[in-house]
């Protein structure tokens, strides 16, 4: 699922966010994510002003990316999407 949907933004200037804990980010991550952790993620502003900017959201399961992006909304950014869970990521992991 997360591999189709970047695929599907490949050719868009997107930030793609890990809002997994530190060390979880450290344990192995998608290629080219940042790690901003949920209880964290409003910091988002000072990294990405721009709320027109696509914003894709991952985490262990599901849940935490999903609160993440009520929080992103709730602060203007439309094109925020939760793509899921990384057990779902069919690739590589960064370390």
């Amino acid at each position: 699922m997360i591999n189709d949907i970047l695929n599907n933004f490949k050719n868009e200037n997107y930030l793609l966010i890990d809002v997994r804990y530190d060390f979880e980010y450290e344990m192995g991550h998608i290629p080219g994510a940042i790690n901003l952790p949920l209880n964290n993620i409003i910091e988002l502003e000072n990294l990405e002003p721009s709320k027109d900017r696509t914003i894709l959201l991952y985490c262990a399961s599901g849940n935490r990316s999903e609160k993440a992006l009520a929080i992103l909304r709730a602060n203007g950014y439309i094109n925020a999407i939760n793509i899921g869970g990384v057990g779902s990521y069919k690739g590589q992991l960064e370390k």
